[in-house]
């Protein structure tokens, strides 16, 4: 399962705080909003995206158990890389 990156949505660092957050997130609302957009899909997929990732973000419960998930896949991954990364050396 792939897990998006709502930092990356929002073009933020994973450091970012609750108020460079939300002045992300009311920046691309701006931006991509569906109203100004009336007949453009992607750019309501887009808005929905941004939509979701403040969900997440702009609560903190939310965003820690986020960021625990996000840790969790990122060591799988490490862990999945390394075992590759051992198989192609033995060969």
């Amino acid at each position: 399962m792939k897990i998006k990156n709502y930092y990356r949505i929002l073009g933020l660092e994973s450091s970012a705080t609750s108020d460079e957050i939300r002045m992300a997130y009311k920046r691309l609302v701006r931006k991509y909003h569906p109203d100004l957009h009336p007949d453009d899909e992607k750019i309501q997929r887009v808005f929905g995206e941004i939509k979701e990732a403040y969900e997440v973000l702009g609560d903190l419960d939310k965003r820690l158990n986020y960021n625990l998930l996000l840790s969790k896949s990122k060591k799988l991954m490490d862990e999945v890389t390394r075992r590759e990364y051992e198989m192609n050396k033995k060969k």
